[in-house]
């Protein structure tokens, strides 16, 4: 996949909402957990 950085490719992955999950690369993964996490708070 080609894409203009890290960050689109973090905003396409979470667009899919609860039906994706990035199993690799590790770096990827936290940063999705994180950006969650940080959502989460926000509406709790």
């Amino acid at each position: 996949m080609k894409t203009s950085g890290w960050w689109d490719v973090k905003k396409w992955v979470l667009s899919y909402g609860s039906d994706a999950e990035v199993l690799e690369p590790e770096e990827l993964r936290k940063e999705i957990i994180n950006d969650l996490k940080t959502a989460c708070e926000r509406y709790t």
